[in-house]
């Protein structure tokens, strides 16, 4: 059995690493590198005053009071922590879930994630599933309270069970951690929840799972192709570079070198090191472009500036003339 590659966990939002990272699986000569995931964490970077990019009320559970919501979207943080501190304090599940949200991103206070636990916390208690995910996140890291992982487990569960789309991700990634072939179907089925609310990293995780042969879950190449299609749609590098692989060898679907050859060059120009080797073997051979070993050089000497190596690259730049070699060291040098 193998378990699906993908982002990262993404209990990252208060720690500087992952519980633990997916294994790496090789498809055919092309490697991929690890991939975070990136946009699904608890704010971290917001200045004082900005306002956050995107507001969805539903994740307070229900809509703290007109005034206090109304002060939290137009950026007036201040006077809605004033607002809703007295209906948090009362038991208003919503105006906790806000401070939460407030004193964890330090929106117009001081960041101070212990605060923004204890308000995660009673409104986890109410059953908000914004908040009990936060909340897991907390118990999971450890530094802001005391560490617990049945628990965090728990409230991970029923944020899932919520509806909560990160909670199903991460609920899922924490059925893997735990290992054992029941866990490997149940968290087939929260990567799929989370992937048709349109979670890049589930995408690609549940993608996998339809590409391999785990227990519990029936083998679908071309469902998992497009899975695989929408996590490269997100965003996802992980999810460009195998799907152009699979573009390249039909897998799933029909042969595709110019889609294949497109994605690969989205993920390369942004320093995904796994795609610029492959990108450099498209031009060996002529994937959905012409071939060009001197541009394939350029490609692999970007790559191994990185700390990529790769045998079949390593005989390309042996083959090469020292004219060759200038002019791929020249263009890798331009990027």
């Amino acid at each position: 059995m193998r378990r699906p590659t993908g982002g990262t966990l993404i209990f990252l939002s208060l720690i500087g690493a992952a519980l633990a990272a997916p294994n790496d699986r090789a498809v055919d000569s092309f490697t991929r590198d690890e991939q975070s995931a990136e946009n699904r964490k608890l704010p971290t970077g917001q200045q004082k005053g900005d306002l956050p990019q995107e507001i969805d009320e539903s994740r307070f559970g229900e809509k703290p009071e007109d005034v206090a919501f109304t002060a939290f979207q137009i950026g007036r943080f201040l006077t809605a922590v004033r607002l809703a501190t007295p209906l948090a304090e009362n038991g208003n599940p919503a105006a906790q879930t806000l401070l939460g949200e407030i004193y964890a991103a330090g929106l117009g206070v001081p960041k101070d994630p212990k605060k923004a636990a204890n308000w995660y916390a009673r409104a986890a208690e109410s059953g908000v599933p914004a908040a009990q995910f936060q909340y897991a996140l907390m118990l999971l890291d450890g530094r802001y309270v005391e560490k617990d992982e049945a628990f965090a487990d728990r409230l991970l569960k029923q944020a899932a069970e919520g509806g909560n789309a990160d909670a199903q991700f991460n609920y899922a990634q924490r059925l893997l951690h735990h290992g054992g072939v029941n866990e490997q179907a149940e968290a087939a089925k929260w990567y799929e929840a989370a992937a048709q609310k349109g979670v890049p990293d589930a995408q690609y995780a549940y993608a996998n799972y339809l590409a391999g042969e785990i227990d519990g879950v029936t083998r679908n190449m071309e469902e998992a192709r497009q899975w695989m299609s929408k996590a490269a749609d997100g965003g996802m590098n992980a999810a460009k570079v195998e799907l152009a692989t699979w573009l390249f060898s039909a897998k799933g679907g029909d042969r595709d070198f110019e889609r294949g050859f497109r994605l690969l060059q989205q993920a390369a120009r942004t320093g995904n090191v796994a795609a610029q080797s492959q990108l450099a073997k498209a031009y060996i051979y002529g994937y959905g472009t012409e071939a060009d070993t001197v541009e394939a050089a350029s490609w692999y000497i970007t790559a191994r500036r990185a700390g990529l190596q790769d045998r079949e690259l390593d005989d390309l730049m042996d083959g090469l003339s020292n004219d060759q070699k200038q002019q791929a060291l020249e263009r890798a040098n331009r990027r």
